[in-house]
């Protein structure tokens, strides 16, 4: 375990959500796994498809038997660097949308209330 403003937190937890429609979603972060594997990796699951983020450098669709793979040649720090620039010199809009700010730190607090007495946080 690791410290976070003096009170213990885990190096590895896994939430679930339910989303108003009914489906839902798992979040698992996780210090494991072997030190040559790819530190990081996300994926989505629907109706008909599966999603992938192999350590953010490349982006597999897979759809019916079809696959289409979008590849990056960054993490995108430095468009994210380049794009908050932008904005303080008033060359562009805000790089993130008040709305979506906002439900991304609710549910990262919602998580973190949840957190340790493993219980179910509505927002």
């Amino acid at each position: 375990m690791g410290l976070a403003g003096g009170r213990p937190f885990p190096d590895s937890g896994a939430a679930q959500g339910q989303f108003a429609d009914g489906s839902c979603g798992q979040f698992i972060d996780t210090a494991e796994g072997g030190a040559r594997y790819r530190k990081e990796t996300s994926t989505a699951l629907g109706a008909g498809f599966v999603g992938e983020t192999p350590n953010f450098q490349k982006r597999p669709l897979h759809r019916g038997r079809q696959q289409r793979v979008s590849s990056y040649n960054s993490k995108v720090h430095a468009e994210q660097r380049a794009a908050w620039a932008a904005c303080r010199r008033g060359a562009a809009p805000h790089p993130l949308p008040c709305a979506q700010a906002r439900a991304s730190m609710a549910l990262t607090c919602a998580v973190r209330e949840s957190m340790p007495p493993a219980r179910t946080v509505e927002i």
